[in-house]
């Protein structure tokens, strides 16, 4: 289910079978809120944030922890979702 909005912040999860879901902060302002609504959703296998220019962050998995190539395939997952979707690049000016 994609639901974000550009223009919005919002946040979204993959969920374990590989689907990408994203919403608007101000639908679900947490990803617990959007799992407890849909239980259908299992176990997620990522989370991120997404900026109002459709800026995309992971949350987890993480580069510093986790490995390298399961958060290169959970972004390119995440980025074919939206042609508005880009990976956040530390050096920009947006912080989580």
């Amino acid at each position: 289910m994609h639901n974000w909005e550009p223009g919005n912040y919002g946040k979204g999860i993959t969920d374990q079978n590989g689907v990408v879901h994203t919403w608007n902060e101000d639908e679900y302002p947490f990803h617990h809120n959007y799992i407890s609504a849909h239980p259908q959703v299992g176990d997620p296998r990522a989370f991120f944030y997404i900026a109002p220019e459709g800026n995309v962050r992971t949350t987890y998995p993480n580069r510093r922890y986790d490995d390298p190539h399961v958060c290169d395939a959970e972004m390119a997952n995440i980025l074919k979702v939206d042609p508005h979707f880009t990976e956040h690049q530390p050096s920009s000016d947006w912080d989580f």
